[in-house]
């Protein structure tokens, strides 16, 4: 009896572990980026949008923050960006990111993206591997 509970027992147990987010996995380092006019003066009077995903770890939609707002000086610090995933969710990831048949035509790895609202045209965006924009010029 007490051989049957182990074969039932460990497989629960490795399932468990494989599929609860357990794992903190940061997608977007903290960013700090500093708005300016085309003539290089601050811009404050803006709201900015950040979206973020890790397309080897994740596969729904991306995480979002609106309505964001650089201080008087056009300077802003997005917070870092962490997602919490499983054992799995990591061991898919990394073979995603080292299939070239699954890779091919899809980005992978983190990326973080943002976008002013309104009227004002201001898009910056990175990637893990990439350096992040420390000045985005914002235009009407």
């Amino acid at each position: 009896m007490e051989k049957n509970l182990k074969w039932i027992f460990i497989p629960i147990v490795l399932l468990i572990l494989f599929i609860i987010p357990m794992f903190s996995v940061t997608v977007a380092p903290e960013w700090s980026v500093r708005f300016v006019d085309e003539a290089g003066r601050p811009v404050s009077d803006i709201a900015i949008d950040q979206w973020w995903k890790d397309y080897s770890l994740e596969w729904g939609s991306m995480h979002a923050e609106d309505n964001l707002l650089p201080d008087s000086s056009g300077n802003i610090t997005l917070p870092k960006r962490s997602i919490r995933v499983s054992a799995l969710q990591i061991v898919l990831g990394k073979l995603w990111d080292v299939l070239p048949i699954v890779t091919f035509h899809g980005p992978h790895g983190g990326s973080s993206f943002i976008h002013c609202r309104g009227s004002f045209n201001c898009n910056a965006s990175f990637d893990v591997s990439e350096e992040r924009p420390k000045v985005v010029v914002v235009a009407n």
